[in-house]
């Protein structure tokens, strides 16, 4: 699904359409649709607040798994002691100073690749877009289903369509 896309408040009211269209459908579809309201739409620990990434710059642990790449191709083994861990940690910890200050005054910025660079340059059109009212919310859950590869699904879309102008 693409409604982590969608600003905040638009994500119970699509995930309510889509809910409708499960319940016509019943099977797996609606419980996977019960399960989603239960725990991510409702639930008490993740709330769409949480989980929401519209106008997001980072929307992937890919961060995060590139530093552990880093970490793990600087320690040369993965039976890594204590004390050869902590030793690593402790060298990564010096350079965390001059990074935070090479980004605050612009001279280190993050590699990307043009692929990347597309995709977030056609979901940024997509958002302005929509927040310019050139897209109704299915329009803009298609597009970004087709930028992120997810879609399409044309016969939930045209279920959709029917109730948004």
């Amino acid at each position: 699904m693409s409604l982590p896309y969608l600003p905040v408040e638009q994500i119970e009211p699509a995930f309510n359409r889509l809910m409708e269209v499960a319940e016509g459908v019943g099977g797996p579809v609606l419980r996977v649709c019960e399960y989603i309201s239960r725990t991510w739409i409702h639930g008490s620990v993740w709330r769409p607040l949480n989980w929401c990434v519209f106008r997001e710059e980072v929307r992937t642990n890919n961060d995060l798994e590139g530093w552990h790449r880093r970490i793990n191709a600087r320690a040369c083994s993965a039976n890594l002691g204590l004390y050869k861990l902590a030793n690593l940690l402790r060298e990564e910890s010096e350079t965390v100073d001059l990074h935070i200050r090479l980004v605050s005054q612009h001279l280190l910025t993050k590699i990307r690749r043009k692929k990347y660079v597309t995709i977030h340059g056609r979901l940024h059109q997509a958002w302005d877009d929509y927040e310019e009212e050139k897209l109704t919310t299915t329009e803009l859950l298609r597009i970004i289903s087709h930028i992120n590869a997810l879609g399409p699904s044309t016969a939930v879309h045209h279920m959709l369509d029917d109730g948004e102008s």
